[in-house]
């Protein structure tokens, strides 16, 4: 396991100490150069009888590696400065820039959950959840966090992800969240 705090002891410069800081909010994807498991599991459970922990564990990773490349496509895309994004990875939601906003709309996109009009893909929402009490759950979480309004879908991407995280600070539902 990589030590997140090793760059900050050995007194690395400005530049890595930004990269490491980076890459624990999940922002960059590096390819050879991402430290292994710098990647947590809030929402990791397996079943003992259908799957293989393991083949859980690797499929929970490439979706987590998947997540980091959008996010840092996005990112790219959409000009957004990563001191926004980690701001609002560490629960400042004050801002209202618009780039930001549109970085909210292409990760969404790019995981399947919504589209470029700003419609939020239910069904695809619930193929991502296996557990039946929990896509009920779920489900009333999305419900709770659409606008019913007529709003730009950069706007309605960064009010479901602004209200999903306020009902959802544990992340129980990853797997419906850009973070």
């Amino acid at each position: 396991m990589v030590n997140k705090s090793e760059p900050f002891k050995m007194g690395a410069s400005k530049e890595m100490r930004s990269f490491v800081i980076l890459l624990n909010y999940g922002l960059l994807c590096c390819g050879q150069f991402m430290p292994e498991p710098l990647v947590y599991f809030q929402d990791y459970y397996y079943d003992i009888v259908t799957r293989d922990p393991d083949d859980l564990m690797r499929e929970k990773e490439n979706e987590v590696r998947a997540l980091r490349a959008f996010q840092a496509d996005c990112a790219e895309d959409v000009q957004v400065k990563p001191d926004l994004v980690v701001n609002l990875k560490s629960g400042d939601w004050q801002t209202e820039d618009v780039s930001l906003k549109k970085w909210a709309l292409c990760v969404l996109m790019k995981l399947g959950l919504m589209t470029a009009q700003g419609v939020f893909k239910m069904n695809e929402a619930m193929s991502k959840i296996p557990d039946m009490n929990d896509k009920i759950i779920a489900e009333k979480l999305i419900d709770d966090c659409l606008s019913l309004q007529a709003t730009t879908p950069h706007d309605a991407a960064w009010n479901y992800i602004k209200c999903h995280h306020q009902k959802d600070p544990e992340g129980n539902f990853s797997s419906l969240n850009i973070f």
